[in-house]
């Protein structure tokens, strides 16, 4: 499969890449009243979730809730390390860390 094309149907992710991942340092807040973008800690976005932490629910719901905040499918985003730990580090495929920061800066604004 050529670099740069999205996965046909039935094709795996490990298949693909687009030649593009930006990381992310995220601080989560599990069990919060709602899913929000909480702002910046110095060099980790603070992410708040509903999701409990237990199981991994609130790793996934960051990862669902980051998704659609970033426009990207769910299975772009990976976390790498910190599964167990309020502070994760997130792998995004397709975006650099600079379209990162801008997008999500870009969302806390309209949010505000």
């Amino acid at each position: 499969m050529p670099r740069g094309e999205p996965p046909t149907a039935g094709a795996h992710r490990e298949a693909w890449y687009s030649g593009v991942m930006g990381t992310l340092n995220v601080k989560v807040v599990p069990s919060s009243s709602r899913d929000q973008l909480a702002g910046w800690l110095g060099e980790a976005l603070k992410i708040k979730v509903m999701a409990p932490p237990e199981k991994g629910r609130a790793n996934a719901a960051v990862v669902v809730f980051l998704a659609r905040q970033l426009g990207v499918d769910k299975q772009a985003i990976e976390v790498v390390s910190g599964h167990s730990s309020p502070a994760k580090v997130l792998q995004v495929d397709g975006l650099e860390a600079e379209q990162l920061t801008a997008l999500l800066n870009q969302r806390m604004q309209r949010s505000k």
